[in-house]
């Protein structure tokens, strides 16, 4: 059974707050999905639901965003990983670095496309159908009529289609800390690149 429990003289610091919805997430779906070791919920469409959920709370455009073109651009850069490296919930915790936190937003994308292929409310059947005894594959077909490969196989290239070009820079309109502003991010560059950035006058802003 999942709980969550916070330590709220902590949790309240965080602007915005997004780790309670997040859990609260997968509290709801092992609540829906009965999962168990035989049948466990895919590790990203677990936690790319619950990060998606993240993004409903106000002032959260810039991890939105974030997510979104680090997606893009860890397939454009040949850093993504595939569906079925997502897939085990303990290969997932035992990453750690870059690739544990690129992992959320490659799973957050994967969610959204499935959201838009078939609606939010066939994902919470499959869930449902799952809840009933079969494995995701299993379920993914009975809602939907079609094989899960078909999406496992477009995925990246899906993903990488996020972006019109590369690189490129993508901005959102609150900055981190919840706060009204301009944010930035660049994608598609080769992992560890150097940039400079420039003001109006041409004189350096950061680098």
């Amino acid at each position: 059974t999942y709980r969550v429990a916070l330590n709220w003289q902590k949790a309240k610091e965080e602007v915005p707050l997004t780790t309670l919805r997040h859990e609260l997430t997968h509290m709801m779906i092992e609540d829906v999905a009965k999962p168990t070791l035989a049948k466990p919920v895919p590790a990203w469409l677990n936690e790319g639901s619950a990060t998606l959920e993240e993004f409903t709370v106000a002032r959260t455009k810039h991890l939105e965003v974030r997510h979104r073109y680090s997606a893009a651009s860890m397939v454009a850069t040949r850093t993504a990983l595939t569906v079925a490296d997502l897939t085990d919930q303990d290969a997932w915790n035992a990453r750690s670095g870059d690739v544990f936190s690129g992992q959320y937003r490659e799973a957050s994308q994967l969610v959204r496309l499935l959201r838009e292929d078939i609606g939010v409310a066939s994902v919470t059947r499959i869930l449902e159908v799952m809840g009933g005894g079969q494995i995701f594959e299993q379920a993914y077909t009975t809602v939907t009529g079609k094989a899960f490969s078909a999406f496992a196989a477009n995925a990246l290239t899906r993903l990488q289609a996020i972006a019109p070009f590369y690189p490129g820079i993508a901005t959102a309109d609150d900055e981190p800390g919840g706060v009204p502003g301009l944010s930035y991010v660049l994608y598609g560059f080769t992992p560890n690149s150097t940039v400079r950035s420039t003001g109006r006058r041409g004189c350096p802003r950061s680098q």
